[in-house]
Order: structure tokens, then sequence, then C-alpha cells
């Protein structure tokens, strides 16, 4: 327990220490390289987490478990769609309002 809140102080330093630098919107031609490797960074994490950690994490749900296989991979196509769809959409409007 002391481990998860010690990592959510340290997330929630990073997010307000960090967040507006990665949230900005910015002239893309003068953005600087550390601004640019942190919004490559959390785009990436982002998809990472949206693609790969939800889907397998909700598969390993018991109800989730016991239904057939064919359900199961229903259910993970579809995390996996949503989670590919909302991050490109994600990236869309954050490159129209130029905060990529």
């Amino acid at each position: 327990m002391t481990m998860i809140a010690a990592f959510l102080v340290v997330v929630g330093a990073f997010v307000l220490v960090l967040g507006p630098r990665v949230v900005g919107a910015h002239d893309r031609r003068t953005l600087p390289w550390t601004d640019a490797w942190l919004k490559t960074g959390v785009i990436v994490v982002g998809m990472i987490v949206a693609t790969v950690f939800v889907p397998s994490r909700v598969l390993e749900f018991d109800a989730v478990r016991d239904l057939p296989r064919a359900a199961q991979d229903m259910i993970a196509v579809g995390l996996w769609s949503a989670g590919l769809v909302g991050g490109l959409w994600a990236l869309w409007y954050a490159h129209k309002e130029q905060r990529v």
C-alpha cells in the first residue's frame, strides 16, 4: 500500500510540473526538443495503455475468463479497437488544437 501511495505522489508531482508543457499549445517551428520528447512519451504510453494494458487486464477478470473463447476474442478486439480509435482521435484533436 505504501508503494502505491508513493507511486501516486510521484505521478501527481510529474503531472503538476510537466502537465502544462505537455498540453500547452505552441508554435511547431519553435518547439523545444524537451517538450517534443515529453509529448512523444505521453503519446506512446497512452497508446500502450489503451491498446495493450486495458484489454489484457479485462481478459483477466473471472467473469470474462469464464466466457467462451470466441466471446473473449470479441471483447479483446472491441477493447483494442476502441483504444486505437480513441488514441487516434485524441491525436487528431490535439493536432487540430496545435498541441502536438
